[in-house]
This record gives C-alpha cells, sequence and structure tokens, in this order.
C-alpha cells in the first residue's frame, strides 16, 4: 500500500479513536503515526515506549474498533515505539536496486480464513519462482495484505536464491519505463531488462 494511501486511512482511523475515547486522546493521541497497515495488522508509532504501554494496557479496544470501522475488515493493532521520524517506515535495501519493506515477511503476516490461498501460493512461489503458479497475480481490496506478500516474495527468494535477479516494481514504474522506450525507440532495450529478470514482481496494478 501507498505509503500517502496508509496516512490517509491513519488519519480517519485516529479521528474515530478520538471520538470513541475523548478522555485519553489529547493526551495520548497526539504524535502517534502509522506505521504500517497490511496483512490485517495496524502498526502504530508512538514517541516512547511509555506512551505504546498506556496505550496497549487502555486504548488497545477503541483503537482496533476505530480501524476495523474505517477499513472494513478485522484488524490487529500494535503499538511500538517510531524509531524512525518518518512513517511508514523506511524500506531497507536487501540487494542492489531491490527496495522491500522491513516488516514485510511471511512471518509477519498474519494468516486467516480469507488470505490463507493467497499466503501459500506467495510461499510456494518463493520456494520455486518461475514454476510455481507463473504468473501468479493477487486481487484484493486495499489494505488486505498485497503489497506485504509480494514484499515477502522477494525477500524470501532473495535469501533463498542469492544469485537470483529480483525485481520490484510498481505498475506506474513499469508503465512509465514502456511510456520511455517507446518515446526513444528502444522497445529491444526495455524487453531485455526484464528477460534476464528470475523472479519480476509488479505491484499495484489498477
Amino acid at each position: 500500500m501507498a505509503v500517502r494511501e496508509v496516512e490517509n486511512i491513519f488519519a480517519d482511523i485516529l479521528e474515530r479513536a478520538k471520538a470513541l475515547d475523548p478522555a485519553n486522546a489529547r493526551k495520548w493521541f497526539e504524535k502517534l503515526t502509522a506505521l504500517h497497515l497490511d496483512g490485517g495488522l495496524l502498526g502504530v508509532g508512538c514517541p516512547n515506549e511509555a506512551t505504546a504501554q498506556f496505550l496497549r494496557d487502555n486504548c488497545k479496544s477503541s483503537f482496533t474498533q476505530a480501524a476495523q470501522q474505517v477499513t472494513g475488515h478485522l484488524v490487529t493493532v500494535d503499538f511500538s515505539v517510531d524509531h524512525d521520524e518518518k512513517s511508514p517506515r523506511r524500506s531497507r535495501r536487501s540487494r542492489p536496486g531491490l527496495k522491500l519493506h522491513p516488516d514485510y515477511t511471511f512471518d509477519n503476516f498474519v494468516v486467516g480464513p480469507s488470505n490463507r490461498l493467497a499466503h501459500a501460493s506467495c510461499v510456494a512461489v518463493s520456494q520455486s519462482p518461475g514454476n510455481t503458479y507463473n504468473p501468479l497475480f493477487l486481487y484484493g481490496s486495499s489494505g488486505l495484505g498485497k503489497t506485504h506478500l509480494l514484499h515477502a516474495i522477494c525477500c524470501e527468494a532473495g535469501q533463498k536464491f542469492d544469485k537470483a535477479v529480483i525485481q520490484l516494481l510498481s505498475c506506474e514504474d513499469f508503465v512509465n519505463r514502456f511510456i520511455r522506450a517507446i518515446e526513444k525507440g528502444n522497445l529491444a532495450g526495455f524487453q531485455s531488462q526484464f528477460r534476464t529478470v528470475d523472479t519480476l514482481v509488479i505491484d499495484d496494478i489498477q
């Protein structure tokens, strides 16, 4: 999910939580940030551990209710200290040219009845890229974990096949590259850059 989209959704969740718990809103809700929202998990960043612990003990119910009302889905809320002033957390670079969100792994994905098949399919792809479910297409509403699973595929495949060429890009980036190739009369170059890729992952196809 795009950073701006997460921020907008979290702003709505925060306003709803303030309405549900006005007694704690002014003192405890002002400096909260969205760390991530994917796979049915909302990560809320807090300025310090004291705030995080207070919210865990006293406000988890109101935040959970607010998140589920705004997204229309079952959501688990987790409060932790935001060590990065920019949220959601910046992606780490696991290998040259590949930017992955540090939290988007299979271990961190919340598996349930509605996403069990998608999760199992992505795990299978990561274990045998290019052979299992080729191509694999994930479809679903925003906030259900599609981006999380795509990053997890890249992370797992990268660890298992250290010499594999893995490329993750947005659909917009893919289309822009294609348009530039047409403008420059270099379709052959566009095709060659993807023919040498072992695992190609395209996110956010509209």
